[in-house]
């Protein structure tokens, strides 16, 4: 009886600890379970690219029952870069034309009415032809009281003439030609190339002039120099000099810039520069404040017939450092004339049409 006893007094506090533990909210209650096999609480991957990860192995105690799982993603780059867009061909090269590449720092770019250049980046310019020529007083003020003399509005003559006054002419003497093409300036001279008829299609005469006087001096010589065109004269269009003995022309026929080496009686070539396709030179000029080279373009493609404003490297002459749009044939002229000539003086430009 005694062994019976116990084993029922065992019986009955082991139902009793079971029951106990079955109303406990210790056992009622979920356990959530952070840890991974390997004891961390947190699991970390590092991307190189696209792709899946694993995502860590989980430890569960055994004969555990999941009823529910969730996680939380968190992330940061493990690396950064900065790229520093400083250069023209960051944004796409030097020019106001449409583009679309990938420079550093950027997926896809594109660019529209910008003009770059001198590595930086600004809106592209919108010339005009329309003159305001200052001549009457009503141009300036209805009051009348400012001084528009000689083209131009300002408190006292300085000696200015607007474009739509005429200059004062210059009368070269003793020279029997009758066809003058440009006029340049050399020390105390003028050089001016002169023909024998009315075309252009010729090789001229180049004929020196006191600057003072107008008296005539006689020819300067025209070397090929390093050039190998053996005719670098023939057909120019215009001229400039730098006021250094350099000397730039222009070529219709060969689509040529000219760069001379000039002294008093002697004209040497030093190289020329072609330019291809449907464009052609006809115009040339130094800016005196900025020292900057341009050319006047005419693109020879109907119904347009465009004309051009290319600043060039003087260095590099091929290379353009900008170009804007100056008119079309009807807008700057007619449809029977043609470009010939150009002057810089910024911001003022001006350019010439002749009847072909």
């Amino acid at each position: 009886m005694v062994t019976g006893d116990i084993k029922m007094q065992k019986s009955i506090f082991l139902t009793a600890i079971f029951m106990l533990s079955v109303l406990s909210p210790i056992a009622l209650a979920d356990v959530t379970e952070t840890q991974f096999q390997d004891g961390s609480t947190s699991y970390t991957h590092t991307f190189s690219g696209t792709g899946s990860g694993f995502a860590g192995n989980l430890t569960f105690p055994y004969g555990a029952e999941v009823i529910s799982a969730s996680f939380d993603v968190a992330g940061q780059p493990s690396s950064t870069t900065w790229g520093n867009l400083s250069t023209n061909a960051d944004f796409g090269g030097v020019g106001g034309a449409a583009w679309k590449g990938i420079p550093p720092g950027f997926a896809y770019g594109t660019r529209s009415n910008l003009e770059v250049g001198n590595d930086q980046v600004e809106l592209l310019g919108n010339p005009t032809i329309a003159v305001n020529g200052m001549d009457l007083s009503t141009d300036a003020t209805s009051t009348e009281t400012i001084n528009n003399t000689g083209g131009f509005a300002a408190n006292g003559d300085q000696g200015f003439i607007g474009a739509t006054s005429q200059l004062t002419s210059v009368s070269l003497l003793n020279s029997s030609s009758t066809f003058r093409g440009f006029v340049i300036i050399h020390g105390d001279e003028y050089h001016s190339a002169t023909y024998s008829s009315s075309s252009v299609y010729a090789t001229p005469i180049i004929k020196r002039y006191n600057m003072t006087s107008g008296n005539y001096l006689g020819t300067a010589s025209v070397n090929s120099g390093l050039c190998n065109n053996v005719q670098p004269l023939y057909s120019t269009y215009d001229a400039t000099s730098d006021g250094n003995g350099n000397v730039w022309s222009v070529g219709y026929s060969y689509r040529e810039l000219v760069k001379w080496t000039v002294t008093s009686t002697t004209w040497t070539c030093q190289n020329t520069y072609t330019y291809s396709g449907s464009y052609y030179p006809m115009g040339v000029d130094i800016d005196e404040d900025s020292g900057r080279l341009f050319l006047l373009m005419y693109e020879s493609i109907s119904p347009n017939y465009n004309r051009y404003l290319y600043e060039i490297n003087p260095s590099n002459p091929t290379s353009i450092n900008s170009s804007w749009l100056l008119g079309t044939k009807e807008q700057l002229g007619d449809l029977n004339t043609q470009s010939s000539g150009l002057v810089v003086d910024l911001p003022k430009i001006v350019t010439n049409e002749y009847y072909s």
